[in-house]
Parts: C-alpha cells; structure tokens; sequence
C-alpha cells in the first residue's frame, strides 16, 4: 500500500468502490500524449480538407459536419502539416471515437516507425521555430 492510501485509510478517507470505479475510467480515459493545437495543418479526407483543430500522435479532432460521420467508422485520413521549407503529408487510419456539433475526434491505429517519424519531424520543426522566434530582439 502506498504511503498516500496508508494516510488516507488512517485519517478514514478512503474512497468508495464507486469512487474506484470512477476512478479507474477517468485514467483508462486518459489521452497517451498531449494535444498539439499550435501547428499550421488541415485533413483530407475523402477528398475534402478540413480544419485540424488538434492533433496528437495518438489522434486528431478535426472541424467539419459531424452528421457525415459514424461513431466507429475507420478510414484513410491525410494531415498536411505546414513546415520551415515545406508541406509534410502524413496518411494515415483513424476511427471515429467522438462527434461533437461541428467537430469529429479520430483515434489512429498503431502508427508505423514512418509516420511515428514524421510526427516527430512536425513537433522538431515546430520547437526549432519557436526557439528562433524566441531569440528574436
């Protein structure tokens, strides 16, 4: 037991099977990596463009008319990522897993090492600029 629960059950503040539970969904929940909301990027999607409103290597939310789309539909999905010296095409499979009113939230299939590499490349890219602008007088 750790020392947070032994000073817990020893004050009586232990939770609830019910707390647990609850507990236990929020972390299962839990988004593997942290949004990015700060790169210049849209998705294509059967032929359409759409706003990229987030991304993450894990997934990606999207603007669009969310009535298009069906909770557990999977498809080829293509993010353009505005670069330094270029635009970066990353294709790849999601699955719808949220529908708001005007947005659509996509979990990625497990990447392969190339698009795991080009993710990586966007996020580089992306602190090199704000590390030069930073050092801007």
């Amino acid at each position: 037991m750790a020392m947070f629960d032994k000073l817990m059950s020893a004050l009586g503040l232990e939770n609830s099977e019910a707390e647990n539970a609850a507990i236990t969904r929020a972390n299962e929940n839990r988004r593997g990596q942290p949004r990015r909301n700060c790169d210049q990027c849209i998705a294509e999607i059967e032929g359409l463009n759409y706003p990229i409103e987030d991304w993450s290597p894990g997934g990606v939310r999207i603007f669009c008319d969310s009535r298009v789309y069906q909770i557990g539909q999977t498809m080829p999905i293509t993010m353009k990522f505005r670069m330094q010296e270029r635009i970066l095409r990353v294709t790849h499979t999601g699955t719808v897993v949220r529908k708001g009113n005007d947005s659509v939230a996509l979990n990625f299939t497990a990447p392969p090492p190339e698009v795991k590499q080009q993710f990586q490349l966007i996020i580089d890219d992306f602190n090199v600029r704000e590390l030069a602008s930073s050092h801007i007088l």
